[in-house]
């Protein structure tokens, strides 16, 4: 995991604590294997089940606009 993926990461583990979410233990369990890659399929899966809280899915949507 490159530094770029761990600072996104991180800010998303903010937001799940932030809004006390329950999915932030399994999503501690990815970050903690060091596979990003695996950790935002989740997120994207996640995402698209309508379980992500509002502000996660909002920061991923801007990261995505303000990097394409």
């Amino acid at each position: 995991m490159n530094s770029m993926q761990r600072k996104i990461l991180l800010d998303i583990k903010s937001e799940l604590e932030y809004e006390n979410s329950s999915l932030l233990g399994k999503f501690d369990e990815l970050v903690t294997n060091g596979d990003a890659k695996v950790a935002f399929t989740w997120l994207n899966e996640q995402a698209r089940a309508g379980k992500l809280p509002e502000s996660v899915k909002s920061y991923m949507t801007d990261l995505y606009y303000s990097v394409r």
